[in-house]
């Protein structure tokens, strides 16, 4: 009994202290001059959505590729700049990603906007986005916090690695950007996580997460809540 109380406590703890990252200071791909702030609705950072503007007469979708510059201009980054394995892994993140929402989009059962190349048709949503930062997850630390001791690496949210992004959705026809939003997210906090021995696994997954609540947020309905996902899971992987 004394050992299953502790247990709780321990996994209370870890959804208290939570893994969601506190917001990214601007980067410079969307304006900062707009009011944008968050919204109940939606699982994102910061949403700004051109007043009297509604995305329900848009039936196609394009996405162009995924910016990576001002990454680049990221401190981490710019430190590995000449780093070719590093240069590769943010053109890699910026095509998964581009691959995730792609697929998102295509295979959404609601198929209410069909993703199309051409980003100038009539009734056509352009999701511009950029990947603004990425902080890996430091693998050998976390390697050698789980060998030093299972309760303090149960706990172990600053070496989870973070990945944010910026967004504008614009119209495909007038080109007028119609919504703006932001997100940063880290991995998740678990008793043991198998990705963090890996220097990108939870950005992969965070990618992936990002591309279905943009398909819903898409979808939703007014009134409707795209809520954000859990701080916290038991599964390893």
């Amino acid at each position: 009994m004394e050992w299953a109380a502790r247990s709780c406590l321990l996994l209370m703890m870890v959804a208290l202290v939570g893994c969601k990252a506190m917001p990214a200071p601007p980067a410079g791909f969307i304006d900062s001059r707009v009011p944008m702030a968050q919204r109940a609705d939606l699982p994102f950072d910061k949403v700004w959505v051109r007043p009297g503007v509604s995305l329900q007469g848009y039936d196609k979708i394009a996405i162009p590729p995924i910016d990576t510059r001002y990454l680049m201009q990221q401190t981490w980054w710019k430190q590995m700049v000449n780093n070719q394995t590093i240069q590769r892994d943010a053109r890699n993140l910026a095509n998964y990603f581009h691959r995730s929402l792609t697929g998102a989009f295509s295979s959404d059962p609601n198929n209410r906007l069909r993703v199309v190349r051409n980003p100038r048709g009539r009734g056509t949503l352009v999701l511009e986005l950029a990947i603004v930062e990425v902080t890996p997850t430091k693998a050998v630390l976390n390697i050698a916090s789980y060998a030093a001791s299972f309760a303090g690496a149960a706990i172990r949210t600053q070496t989870s690695g973070t990945i944010a992004f910026e967004a504008r959705i614009r119209d495909g026809s007038s080109g007028k950007i119609l919504a703006q939003f932001a997100d940063r997210e880290s991995g998740q906090a678990s008793l043991v996580n198998l990705k963090n021995f890996s220097w990108y696994g939870h950005a992969i997954d965070i990618i992936h997460m990002w591309s279905w609540q943009m398909v819903r947020s898409a979808n939703k309905r007014p009134g409707e809540v795209v809520y954000d996902r859990s701080a916290f899971t038991l599964k390893p992987w």
